[in-house]
């Protein structure tokens, strides 16, 4: 026998098959990548928040993590207006900007706080606070431990 090729009822039904799974497929990539940019905001925003403790500690001097609403950026600096800079640290280190649509909250002791901010202190403690980053339906939250400084990344809305 001789090779047979495709009939086009079969190409019109491989067509229909790869279409039906393209469909159902779409959604779950769309929600993976909608993840994936929040798990991404949360984590550079994690990242000067650990930069925040280590300046504090490193230099001796309390430091703050401010989030600033208008221009969609996190910075780490040194509080107080006339406080000195530690050698080899840079005055303020500033994250990336991010989008509009992607909500930042700060939390401490189940309430909303007075500065968007988290102190850090010399000797290794901070304010007690959570950062919910949130895009839609994903969350991801980040807290920030009192007694020890540390920072951790968590999925989802964490409750204080």
């Amino acid at each position: 026998m001789g090779r047979r090729g495709f009939t086009l009822i079969e190409l019109a039904l491989v067509a229909v098959v790869i279409g039906i799974l393209l469909t159902a497929a779409i959604p779950k990539l769309q929600q993976t990548a909608l993840r994936m940019r929040v798990e991404q905001a949360a984590f550079e925003l994690v990242q000067l928040l650990r930069a925040a403790h280590e300046q504090a500690v490193a230099g001796g001097q309390e430091t703050l993590w401010v989030w600033d609403a208008q221009a969609r950026r996190a910075r780490v600096e040194p509080a107080g207006e006339d406080a000195p800079t530690t050698p080899g640290m840079p005055e303020a280190i500033t994250s990336a900007s991010f989008p509009s649509d992607l909500s930042v909250l700060l939390t401490r002791d189940g309430g909303s706080v007075e500065c968007d901010c988290v102190r850090f202190f010399p000797d290794g403690t901070s304010e007690p606070t959570a950062l919910t980053v949130q895009l839609r339906e994903q969350t991801v939250t980040a807290t920030v431990d009192d007694a020890t400084g540390q920072v951790r990344l968590v999925a989802g809305a964490v409750a204080r």
